[in-house]
C-alpha cells in the first residue's frame, strides 16, 4: 500500500512547497523593508500570522485545536514536538502573544526564507557549544524583556515520529532562572501531513492539523535541582496523546 501511495504522497509535497514559495516570494518584498527599518518587528508578526494562516489553506492542511488550556499572561515559554515542517507554520496561528523562535542557524544560509528569520529570531549554531550558551544569553534577555519564546526540545525535526526524541535541557533552564512558566503543546498528526523522511514512501497528504495546547506549569521557586523532573514531566505530558492515539508506535 505504501507504494501505491508513493506519488500521490510526493505529489502533495511539491504541491504545498509551490504554494509555500509562491506565497514567501509575493510577501518577501514587504518584509525587507519592514525587517531593514528595525523597527516594525510587530507589523512583521502580525503579517506572519496572516500568511500562517493563507498558507494552512491554501496548502489543505488547516489548524484545528482539540483541546485548549489557553496561555498564560507573557512572558512564557512554548515548547512542542517537532515532527513536521507544519509546526512552525501552525505556531503562527496558534500562539496569540509576540514570540520569537529559538532556532537553528542554518535558516540563516537559505534564499528567501532568511529574511523571515533573521533579526527577529534567535539563531542557534548546532554542535557549538559557544554558540549555544550565546544564544541561551539573547534568549534569556529577551525573556527579561517580556518577550515569549518558542522552543522545540528535540532539537530539530526528529526522523522517528510519533515518538519524541531525547529533549534538551535550554528551554527548561531558561523557564526556572526568569520564574516564567512553561506551556507544552502536542501537534498530534503533523507528522502524517507533511512528513519529513524518505521523499517518496513517508505520510503526507491533506487534512485537518490537530493540535492540544496542554496547562501551563508555573517554574516559580524551581531550582537547577529541578530541572530534570520538569523536562521529563514535560515530555511525558506533550508524549501522552501520541501514545493514546498511535499505540502500536511505542
Amino acid at each position: 500500500m505504501k507504494y501505491i501511495l508513493a506519488l500521490p504522497r510526493f505529489l502533495f509535497k511539491i504541491y504545498f512547497v509551490l504554494i509555500f514559495f509562491m506565497v514567501m516570494i509575493i510577501s518577501y518584498p514587504i518584509f525587507k523593508y519592514w525587517i531593514k527599518r528595525g523597527a516594525q518587528y510587530q507589523k512583521v508578526f502580525l503579517l506572519e500570522k496572516k500568511i500562517a494562516f493563507v498558507l494552512q489553506w491554501l496548502g489543505l492542511v488547516p489548524q484545528k485545536v482539540v483541546s485548549n488550556a489557553g496561555f498564560p499572561s507573557p512572558p512564557y515559554i512554548v515548547i512542542a514536538n517537532h515532527n513536521s515542517y507544519l509546526d512552525i507554520v501552525h505556531m503562527y496561528t496558534l500562539v496569540p502573544d509576540f514570540y520569537l523562535f529559538l532556532g537553528k542557524s542554518e535558516i540563516l544560509r537559505w534564499p528567501i526564507l532568511k529574511i523571515f528569520f533573521k533579526g527577529m529570531n534567535i539563531p542557534v549554531k548546532r554542535g557549538s557549544r559557544k554558540a549555544s550558551l550565546e544564544a541561551q544569553k539573547i534568549a534569556d534577555e529577551k525573556l527579561k524583556g517580556g518577550n515569549c519564546l518558542i522552543i522545540f526540545p528535540e532539537g530539530g525535526i526528529y526522523k522517528g515520529a510519533p515518538k519524541l526524541s531525547h529533549f534538551k535541557n535550554g528551554a527548561f533552564k531558561l523557564a526556572i532562572e526568569n520564574d516564567i512558566p512553561i506551556v507544552p503543546v502536542t501537534f498530534v498528526n503533523n507528522w502524517r501531513l507533511m512528513g519529513d523522511s524518505q521523499l517518496f514512501l513517508d505520510p503526507s497528504g491533506p487534512g485537518i492539523s490537530k493540535t492540544i495546547i496542554h496547562e501551563s506549569i508555573s517554574t516559580v521557586a524551581m531550582n537547577e535541582k529541578d530541572l530534570i523532573a520538569l523536562r521529563n514531566n514535560c515530555k511525558e505530558i506533550i508524549e501522552a496523546p501520541l501514545r493514546s492515539k498511535y499505540p502500536k508506535y511505542f
